[in-house]
């Protein structure tokens, strides 16, 4: 793996290849888009007396635990058929 590709893993789906570049990128900039109109604002709420590079790192840390533990696994899902088309699977590897 060379990118983002961990984040586009679905459990169930043994794909050949990963999905295009441009189809992770674009579920990233979807995902980093919801996420920072909504976390934008609550987090500065929260952290807006702490000093500005710890308010930054710990803002930064929630935003990749949020994306990689919640949002990325989700959209995954959702957009599972269309980053990865029939052509490009393997079979479906059943749950035992």
């Amino acid at each position: 793996m060379t990118g983002f590709e961990y984040w586009f893993s679905l459990p169930k789906i043994a794909a050949i290849k990963p999905p295009a570049r441009w189809k992770m990128a674009l579920v990233t900039v979807l995902a980093l888009f919801a996420l920072s109109e909504t976390y934008t604002y609550t987090a500065n709420r929260w952290l807006h007396s702490l000093p500005d590079h710890l308010g930054l790192l710990i803002r930064i840390m929630i935003l990749v635990l949020i994306m990689t533990f919640i949002l990325m696994p989700l959209l995954s899902r959702l957009f599972a058929r269309w980053l990865y088309p029939p052509s490009s699977r393997a079979e479906t590897i059943d749950s035992e």
